[in-house]
């Protein structure tokens, strides 16, 4: 715990940033969360809702102890749109009307990965090692501000949860 661990910080964060990509970065007007801590104080499985303007809503559950499917949907007036476990490196997309895209991640030259679709974290180092080139302190593709939404949007939860930090 003195390390800052937990199911939050550990995988929540994906879905988090998922919620705040599909909402464009907006901050919910309400958080409501509630979950399960170990002995330790540990946040073990958690599930939040966050609650938007005009009626919309991201639900999301995150455990560290189920073995659960990791996929995002996302659901509008027009259907729904499903990416497939692990959703933060998912290589399907279903959309309405049966349309299916694959999506092919880089290998890695042929080197071992420690975590399915590990590839699909290629782009996230190249978009650091550009910024990194071009003197940028932030990537325009994930701005500081929204870093700092999503870690007061763990610390909310993690309080409503009953993790003392």
């Amino acid at each position: 715990m003195e390390l800052g661990g937990g199911v939050t910080r550990d995988i929540g964060i994906y879905a988090l940033q998922f919620a705040s990509m599909v909402f464009g970065g907006r901050k919910p007007k309400q958080i409501v969360a509630g979950g399960h801590l170990n002995d330790d104080g540990v946040d073990m499985a958690v599930s939040t809702t966050l609650v938007y303007d005009n009626g919309q809503l991201a639900c999301l559950s995150f455990s560290g102890k189920a073995n659960a499917q990791s996929e995002a949907i996302v659901i509008g007036t027009k259907g729904e749109a499903k990416i497939s476990d692990p959703f933060w490196s998912g290589t399907t997309l279903h959309l309405p009307h049966e349309q299916v895209f694959n999506i092919k991640l880089p290998d890695g030259s042929g080197k071992p990965f420690c975590y399915v679709n590990s590839g699909g974290l290629t782009y996230e180092v190249q978009e650091v090692r550009k910024c990194l080139k071009k003197g940028l302190l932030e990537s325009p593709l994930m701005k500081l501000e929204e870093s700092v939404l999503l870690a007061q949007m763990m610390d909310e939860i993690m309080r409503q949860v009953g993790v003392r930090q």
